[in-house]
């Protein structure tokens, strides 16, 4: 009976060392991952203030998306560099959109033109697509940053309404991305009112509407088409009351004043 007990005593020694070493490694191999979590965390933080201070809008753009790639990786989300990175393609379709105006003016460059619109309207479609991802993917997104996608994505959705009408004559289209950038616009209103107390933020957005629907393109666009007799008229208005991302228009004067 001794010699069984004492048998009984050594496997359960041997049990309980065997699952302490486990334990012991196990401690090991997660205290060298948060290790590892940690360091990864303050390399990520250290590159974003490295960024932050020459500015996130003129950052490097490969250095954006190596970051966005490294948080990922960590199941992280950097609206900052997200938004960043998207206000980025927003200004180089304000670009092309400049220099589509210029070709519009020349009719000896009338097939550059056409090119230049299908280019156009394929980088705002996927500008668009990007923005609406990233808020429907981050639905906890802070309103400090959901106001400016929101903003940004209805820029994005006037020029898509110009470049439809210019480049397809279709008022249907043209009238839907309208309505979109009326909602957007609505939505940044509500959220910026709640998040910012600068009276520049809150502007932004407002201008933005305000633009839209002071000129006269949806004056009357509860209607869910822009009838074809106008959409040249439309198209020109848009053409000169393009909304920037941070407010304002290109080629209209700042102090524009809006109907009331």
């Amino acid at each position: 009976m001794a010699h069984k007990a004492s048998k009984y005593q050594r496997h359960l020694a041997q049990i309980i060392a065997a699952a302490g070493l486990c334990l012991l490694v196990a401690g090991v191999f997660y205290w060298q991952r948060a290790m590892g979590q940690r360091h990864r965390t303050s390399d990520l933080n250290n590159r974003i203030a490295s960024i932050n201070q020459t500015g996130l809008e003129i950052a490097d753009p490969q250095q954006l998306k190596e970051l966005v790639e490294k948080a990922n990786q960590q199941n992280l989300y950097l609206p900052e560099v997200e938004y960043a990175l998207l206000y980025r393609q927003w200004l180089q379709a304000v670009t092309l959109f400049d220099e589509l105006r210029d070709t519009l003016d020349n009719p000896y460059l009338a097939e550059r033109a056409h090119a230049s619109a299908a280019d156009f309207h394929a980088n705002l479609m996927q500008l668009r697509d990007a923005l609406a991802e990233s808020l429907a993917d981050n639905p906890n997104l802070p309103l400090n940053w959901q106001w400016r996608f929101h903003n940004l994505k209805g820029n994005t959705a006037v020029l898509l309404a110009y470049s439809v009408l210019y480049h397809e004559k279709d008022g249907r289209k043209g009238a839907k991305f309208l309505t979109d950038a009326l909602d957007d616009y609505k939505i940044a209103i509500r959220q910026v009112d709640k998040v910012s107390l600068s009276s520049f933020e809150r502007a932004l957005p407002r201008w933005n509407l305000e633009l839209i629907v002071a000129v006269g393109e949806y004056r009357r666009l509860g209607l869910s088409e822009i009838p074809p007799a106008d959409i040249s008229r439309v198209q020109e208005q848009l053409q000169t009351y393009i909304p920037e991302a941070p407010g304002f228009s290109p080629g209209a004067p700042a102090e524009t004043r809006v109907e009331k």
